[in-house]
C-alpha cells in the first residue's frame, strides 16, 4: 500500500511555521494572494521566491497542461510525488529548492540537509522521491503541520481533492512544478519584475478552464518580508 500522510490546510501561518521549523530563515515567508488583479499583485513583497497554486482535483484540472511538459531540466530542481497528501510538502520543496541561493537556508538545518542530499543532476525525481518519504525530520514534521489548520484535522486515510503546485522563475523561464507529473512543465520566457504577472496567466488559463462557478482556488506567495494583507 502507498504511503499516506495527513493532508496539509492551504494556509500560509501553517507552512510558516512547517519552513521555519526546519530552516526556512525568519526573513521570508509564505503570504496570501488574495487576487491575480495587477494592483493587488504589486502589492506583494518583494523579492519573490516562488507562488503555490493550489487548486480542485477535477476532470478538467487532470486534463493536459497548458505550458510545454518536459522529461527532465538541468534548469530546474524537479521530483516525483509518491506519498499521497503530500502534494502540500512537495509544493513547498519546489519553491525553496529553486530558490537556494536567494532564500539562504540556515546551516545545519533539516532542509538544507535535505537539499544537499538530494540536489545534483545524478539525483533523479524519483530518487528525490524517495528520499523525501523516508525522511523521519520531514514525515514528523509535515504530520505536526497537518494539525495546525483552523478546520478541524483530516484523518490520514481523507483523500483531498485539492491539490498544490509551485509556480517559479528559474533560467529566465516561468516553470510549473507539479510532482504528479512526470517532469516540470516551461511556460515560457518570464522575468523576476514580470514573474508574478506571468503566473497569474497561467493560473488564469487554469481557472477558465475549470469553469466560472468554481471558486476553490487559492494561491500563496514565498516572499522576503511580513505580509501586506495582514
Amino acid at each position: 500500500m502507498a504511503m499516506q500522510w495527513i493532508p496539509l490546510e492551504s494556509n500560509p501561518e501553517v507552512l510558516n511555521k512547517y519552513a521555519h521549523n526546519l530552516g526556512l530563515p525568519s526573513n521570508w515567508n509564505f503570504i496570501d494572494v488574495f487576487s491575480l488583479d495587477s494592483d493587488v499583485l504589486a502589492m506583494v513583497p518583494q523579492p519573490v521566491a516562488g507562488l503555490v497554486f493550489i487548486y480542485p482535483i477535477t476532470p478538467e484540472s487532470e486534463a493536459e497542461p497548458f505550458g510545454e511538459q518536459l522529461e527532465k531540466s538541468d534548469d530546474v530542481y524537479f521530483m516525483k510525488q509518491t506519498v499521497s497528501n503530500a502534494c502540500g510538502t512537495v509544493a513547498m520543496l519546489h519553491t525553496i529548492g529553486n530558490s537556494l541561493e536567494k532564500l539562504k537556508l540556515k546551516e545545519g538545518s533539516s532542509l538544507l540537509n535535505f537539499f544537499n542530499k538530494s540536489s545534483g543532476a545524478s539525483c533523479t525525481p524519483e530518487t528525490r522521491a524517495k528520499l523525501m518519504a523516508e525522511d523521519e525530520t520531514l514525515t514528523s514534521a509535515h504530520e505536526e503541520a497537518a494539525g495546525e489548520g483552523q478546520t478541524e484535522t483530516p484523518s490520514r486515510d481523507t483523500c483531498t481533492n485539492l491539490h498544490f503546485v509551485a509556480l517559479l522563475h528559474r533560467s529566465g523561464q516561468l516553470w510549473e512544478m507539479d510532482g504528479r507529473r512526470n517532469g516540470p512543465i516551461c511556460h515560457g520566457a518570464t522575468t523576476e519584475d514580470q514573474f508574478l504577472l506571468d503566473s497569474a496567466k497561467v493560473m488564469q488559463k487554469y481557472i477558465d478552464r475549470q469553469g466560472k462557478d468554481d471558486v476553490h482556488f487559492s494561491v500563496i506567495a514565498l516572499a522576503e518580508g511580513e505580509s501586506m494583507f495582514s
